[in-house]
């Protein structure tokens, strides 16, 4: 034990994770998310955000495309700007990313199709089957890969959580993307790639040249908390929480904005987008939010690709690290700042 716990201070071989982490990964997302994979595939990560980095490192040039949903979640769409490609915004309506959209631009090379199919950010609508096998088939048939995030996946309230794209058939043109951070907490830096085999020496490498190695010592412990079996409880209250602080908030909105706020989005996740009816630019509106000490989150639209919709503003809402009370709250402060 006093050897194995000083190995934890140590610099490791296992520049793609823990073996004993990706073994516990492998089979929480076969069992919760049928993801299909073998531990080997798997890349333990800084958070999905450097996942996403590693996509975009590894397959993006200045000459290509990267499709992205619009609207979308915005880091994402800097990270491959990043990378000199060019974002392709495909819109998003009820049913997840149009995928009739981004088969009309067949004259572009576009190698990856970021999509955050279980619960759109921000959005908040699922990726309908039909679509999803669409897109799967334009992806094969392409050449193009899918980069899946399925980051807030686990929590959908009034059902059974979605399957992932990635499981839907074999051999799938998909790099999936998952945290940590997001389903425990955001400190925790550590999320995960589940590649294709043919690309798990490449994303090795790149792990290694982006930063050596994940924490050792925190991979160490979220293997015990997958191991021990401590994560479907976890989740099963988080759930509980998590989905009676966004009725709350829902209904506070609700209460004081009465037919003035649309609620966008499946009852899942962790936020939600509202759409407010009043004589307010985004600006101003953002403006006096803050002011009146509530910070929200204004979409992003990739591309400039926004649709113009006089007399409305539309923000995200972020709930789950908030107090049934601070919401009930921040309804109150929104409603003096926006119709006063």
């Amino acid at each position: 034990m006093q050897e194995d716990g000083l190995n934890l201070l140590q610099y490791t071989q296992e520049f793609s994770g823990n073996t004993d982490l990706r073994v516990a990964v492998a089979h929480y997302l076969r069992m919760s998310r049928a993801v299909v994979c073998d531990p080997s595939q798997i890349i333990i990560t800084s958070g999905s955000q450097q996942a996403i980095y590693l996509a975009a490192r590894i397959f993006l040039d200045p000459s290509d495309f990267a499709a992205i949903e619009a609207p979308g979640y915005r880091f994402a769409g800097r990270i491959f700007s990043s990378q000199g490609a060019t974002l392709l915004p495909i819109p998003v309506d009820r049913n997840g990313m149009q995928v009739s959209q981004l088969k009309r631009h067949a004259d572009k090379t576009v190698k990856l199709v970021y999509v955050t199919p279980s619960h759109q950010y921000p959005r908040g609508v699922s990726l309908s089957i039909p679509r999803r096998m669409d897109l799967l088939a334009w992806a094969k048939q392409a050449g193009a890969l899918i980069l899946e995030d399925d980051y807030d996946s686990e929590y959908r309230y009034n059902e059974r959580p979605l399957p992932s794209i990635q499981g839907m058939v074999p051999d799938a043109p998909v790099l999936y993307v998952g945290t940590f951070s997001k389903l425990l907490f955001p400190t925790l830096r550590l999320g995960y790639l589940v590649v294709p085999r043919a690309f798990q020496n490449v994303f090795t490498g790149a792990k290694l040249l982006c930063d050596l190695q994940s924490s050792s010592i925190d991979q160490r412990i979220l293997t015990d908390f997958l191991t021990e079996g401590h994560l479907e409880p976890y989740v099963r209250k988080m759930r509980i929480i998590y989905g009676n602080r966004r009725a709350v908030l829902v209904e506070s909105l609700q209460k004081h904005f009465g037919r003035r706020v649309t609620i966008y989005g499946d009852h899942a996740g962790m936020h939600f987008l509202a759409d407010f009816q009043i004589d307010l630019s985004e600006t101003e509106a953002f403006d006096r939010a803050l002011a009146a000490g509530v910070r929200l989150e204004r979409v992003y639209w990739p591309a400039c690709s926004e649709v113009e919709r006089p007399g409305h503003v539309q923000f995200v809402f972020t709930f789950a690290a908030r107090s049934e009370e601070e919401l009930v709250l921040a309804a109150e402060k929104l409603a003096r700042a926006f119709l006063s």
